[in-house]
């Protein structure tokens, strides 16, 4: 007996809706009917930036301009005469420097009981071995704290002006530097008790404190110098 054309429709109806079910979840459409109970979703969402970078940019930070640091070419010469060194103290003989255009080094040392004694050598090129050159003391010289603190010393009745404690009265000797008759002096350290008149030294001039006494120092015992001063140098 054959079957009547209707059961034959179901039939086909039931084997094509077994036949569409999904094989895996994975397969699943989104036309799938979804859990009838809410989840709450704790997942974070991720933004991709691409991969984390290896170097840190710095390119918008200001470059440090420390000693040995500089951008452009090398200073070959000086431009300016600076004579400096000690004042004050007690001390059986006095020594002063001038260094000047374009590499001179002149030592000259003064005492009751001798001759002066001077020597002169000439200022390291720069890119040599040496402590300090002619650059890195073109440098220091340029600091805006040197050219800030003559331009002061140019303004006062004085013509000199004075950072840190004078220890002077008490024995104690002040660094000078002198520029066109124009006077930095640097004592020692403000201290608590130093009154509201101390000023402390710039960095750029305590800085070139600190070169001066490496040069003449350097200098000092250069053969020359050695030779003219009888001993070890300064």
């Amino acid at each position: 007996m054959q079957p009547t054309k209707p059961a034959i429709f179901l039939v086909g109806l039931f084997v094509t809706a077994c036949s569409s079910e999904p094989a895996s979840f994975d397969a699943a459409t989104a036309t799938d009917v979804q859990i009838g109970f809410d989840v709450p979703n704790r997942d974070i969402p991720r933004v991709d930036r691409g991969p984390i970078p290896e170097i840190v940019d710095l390119t918008d930070v200001p470059p440090l301009n420390d000693a040995g640091m500089r951008d452009g070419p090398c200073a070959e010469a000086l431009t300016d005469t600076l004579r400096f060194g000690s004042e004050g103290g007690f001390r059986g003989e006095n020594t002063t420097f001038t260094v000047s255009p374009p590499r001179r080094f002149l030592l000259e040392r003064t005492s009751p009981r001798t001759t002066p004694q001077r020597c002169e050598t000439t200022l390291p090129a720069c890119g040599a071995a040496d402590d300090v050159t002619v650059d890195t003391l073109a440098g220091t010289l340029a600091s805006a704290d040197v050219t800030a603190a003559f331009q002061a010393a140019a303004a006062s009745d004085a013509g000199t002006v004075l950072y840190g404690v004078d220890d002077r009265p008490s024995d104690g000797a002040l660094f000078f530097l002198e520029r066109d008759g124009r006077f930095v002096y640097v004592g020692s350290p403000c201290r608590t008790g130093s009154g509201g008149a101390c000023v402390t030294a710039p960095v750029g001039v305590q800085r070139l404190v600190d070169v001066l006494n490496a040069l003449s120092a350097q200098e000092s015992r250069r053969a020359v110098c050695v030779a003219a001063l009888g001993d070890a140098g300064a």
